[in-house]
């Protein structure tokens, strides 16, 4: 019978470590500092703008037209909207010239009582203008207070006279919109970016946290000879030749030949 084929148990070839996270520190640190770059200029940005609301609102009263007591004023509206007429008990007039003795001299009225005061505003048409009684804005800023008393709807840009009567003369007339508009317009936008800044910055920072401490994982290694089983295969011991096949049963031998005369001829 022939021996039996060697039997050699199959070897295991190392493949190459494929570890996901192999790589990926370098790109964890990018976004790690990218988030911290967008935290700190998003939270500097908002708490700036959210800081110089309060000189938005100041450059906005000093902005304001203004008109003294006891003369007519040239207004030149260069859009239409509404506009507030404010007493204005301390500030400074500019030098309008004309016939207004007041222009360019400051104010200050002792009393905290506002005057009786009677505005009249002539449109480009010679028509004069409705006014509407309105208390809702006042400020107190810049070295200027003022109370809201009158509105007025303004249709079309152009020039309009507005004149200023009373018997009193410590205070004057200013005109303008909502003297915290732009001031809320930036502390919204402040509010808004520095909140953009911290979500943002906030989120690449844990991306960043995230993708390095994955790739900080060892890198796996090949199975050595004599080191832990890799799960689900067990490593053959390998055979260095073959074991002969044992032997077969013995043959089968012939009857012994009867005791006699022998195995002769044939009987006749």
């Amino acid at each position: 019978m022939a021996p039996s084929q060697p039997y050699y148990a199959p070897m295991q070839t190392p493949l190459a470590s494929s570890n996901p996270g192999a790589g990926g520190g370098g790109g964890g640190k990018t976004l790690t500092l990218i988030g911290a770059a967008a935290l700190v200029v998003g939270l500097g940005a908002g708490v700036a703008l959210y800081l110089m609301s309060g000189s938005a609102k100041e450059e906005t009263v000093k902005k304001f037209a203004r008109a003294p007591v006891g003369c007519s004023t040239t207004l030149e509206f260069d859009k239409s909207g509404t506009f507030t007429f404010y007493v204005e008990t301390k500030g400074t007039l500019p030098n309008l010239g004309g016939d207004c003795a007041a222009s360019g001299g400051s104010y200050e009225r002792a009393s905290s009582d506002l005057p009786a005061v009677t505005l009249t505003l002539t449109g480009p048409d010679g028509q004069q203008l409705g006014l509407g009684q309105s208390s809702a804005f006042s400020y107190d800023t810049g070295g200027y207070t003022g109370q809201a008393i009158e509105i007025v709807r303004v249709e079309w840009p152009g020039t309009y006279q507005l004149t200023v009567a009373s018997d009193e003369s410590d205070f004057a007339i200013a005109v303008g919109g909502d003297p915290e508009a732009d001031s809320n317009t930036m502390q919204t936008t402040g509010l808004m970016v520095g909140a953009a800044g911290l979500l943002i910055g906030g989120l690449l920072l844990f991306l960043g946290k995230r993708k390095t401490s994955g790739g900080a994982t060892p890198p796996s290694t090949p199975w050595q000879p004599g080191a832990a089983p890799v799960p689900g295969w067990q490593p053959q011991q390998p055979v260095t030749g073959y074991q002969q096949a044992p032997p077969g049963p013995p043959p089968i031998q012939p009857p012994a030949p009867p005791s006699g005369p022998g195995w002769g001829a044939p009987h006749p």
